[in-house]
């Protein structure tokens, strides 16, 4: 089964981009631990920062990193959202391949800083990690997470949406 997704490198103007990293990437961006990326809990640790989680803005930082984002995605609904950071790893670590949401809506990748993990699709598309690309699949594509071995983390927020 060859899954469908559409990449948009670019996605935000240079200018809003930066101010997005700077905040994602600073010592100051407040990470929360999760046990496992995946609900079988089979697979590694990651920090997480929950943008909107329980249907509402559920972070300080909601306004300045997500609006210029959403304004330019306009989804319909928003289900979550939340930033996903993984620590550099000696070899690829993968996540387990999964479905953000058992219903059906999109899911959009938004990448931070461009490293060598990848996302990767479970008929073995590899989809590079490049600052300021966003990569649209829909809940029915499975997808795992790919570590990064060149950078000390690789950085996504991911939107769950209709």
């Amino acid at each position: 089964m060859e899954y469908k997704y559409k990449q948009i490198k670019n996605f935000l103007d240079q200018d809003t981009f930066n101010k997005i990293q700077e905040i994602m990437l600073s010592d100051t961006f407040p990470w929360f631990f999760h046990e496992s990326q995946t609900l079988d809990k089979k697979d590694s640790f990651f920090m997480g920062h929950n943008f909107y989680h329980g249907h509402q803005k559920n972070s300080m930082y909601y306004n300045l990193v997500i609006e210029p984002i959403l304004k330019k995605l306009k989804p319909n609904m928003i289900s979550e959202i939340r930033a996903n950071l993984l620590f550099k790893t000696k070899k690829h670590m993968q996540s387990d391949f999964h479905l953000d949401k058992t219903f059906f809506c999109k899911t959009a990748i938004f990448y931070i800083n461009t490293n060598n993990g990848y996302t990767l699709l479970k008929d073995n598309t590899k989809i590079k990690v490049e600052e300021n690309k966003l990569l649209i699949i829909d809940t029915k594509t499975y997808h795992a997470a790919v570590t990064a071995t060149d950078t000390d983390r690789r950085v996504v927020i991911n939107f769950n949406y209709l």
